[in-house]
C-alpha cells in the first residue's frame, strides 16, 4: 500500500488474506499520522494534493543526501518533490479559498485555522521546525500559539466581542 510499491488494496487482499476493512482502516490511520499514503497503485504524479503536500512537509528539513534516501524509500524522484514544493510556493502566492497569509488583522475562519494547525502539527511531527511550517502558511509562530491556547483551536474572538457603545454616538 505504501510507496514505493503503491500496491492496490485489491491485490493486497489476494496476496495477504487481510480483510478489505482492515486495510482501509490501516490506510486511514496512516493518513491521520500525516504519512503520504496514496494507495490504489497510483503513480506519484496522480497523488492527491494533500499527499503531495505531506511529502513536501516531510522533506522540508532534509539535506540532499537525506532527500535522495527518502526518494529511494518512497519510489520518488528529487525533481518531483522540487516541482511539488514549487507548486506549493506558487499556490500560496495566489488568491484562493483559504484566507491565510496576507495582511495582518484579517478575520480567519475557524475551518481554515483548524486546517492550518493540523498541517503545522503534521509538519512538526515529521521533523520540520514550527517556525518554518508557520512561515510556509504565511502566519507567525505567535499567531499559532494564540490560535491553540487552552489546547484547542480558538475562533476569532472579535466576532463575539462585547463592545461598549460610544458615548458621543448619534441617537437617531
Amino acid at each position: 500500500m505504501m510507496p514505493p510499491l503503491n500496491t492496490p488494496i485489491s491485490q493486497l487482499i489476494k496476496e495477504t488474506g487481510i480483510s478489505e476493512a482492515t486495510l482501509y482502516t490501516w490506510r486511514k490511520q496512516a493518513r491521520k499520522q500525516g504519512l503520504a499514503v496514496p494507495g490504489d497503485g497510483k503513480n506519484p504524479e496522480d497523488w492527491s494534493s494533500e499527499d503531495k503536500f505531506a511529502v513536501v512537509l516531510e522533506t522540508a528539513t532534509l539535506n540532499k543526501a537525506e532527500l535522495a534516501e527518502y526518494c529511494r524509500k518512497k519510489g520518488l524522484y528529487v525533481e518531483q518533490i522540487a516541482a511539488w514544493r514549487n507548486c506549493c510556493v506558487v499556490g500560496s502566492q495566489k488568491k484562493g479559498r483559504c484566507d491565510l497569509g496576507g495582511r495582518s488583522g484579517r478575520l480567519i475562519s475557524l475551518a481554515d485555522r483548524q486546517k492550518a494547525i493540523h498541517l503545522i502539527e503534521v509538519a512538526t511531527t515529521s521533523g520540520a521546525r514550527k517556525f518554518r511550517a508557520c512561515e510556509e502558511l504565511g502566519i507567525t509562530v505567535r499567531t499559532y500559539q494564540r490560535w491553540t491556547e487552552n489546547g484547542e483551536v480558538q475562533g476569532d474572538g472579535r466576532l463575539h466581542a462585547k463592545r461598549r457603545k460610544s458615548a458621543n454616538r448619534y441617537s437617531w
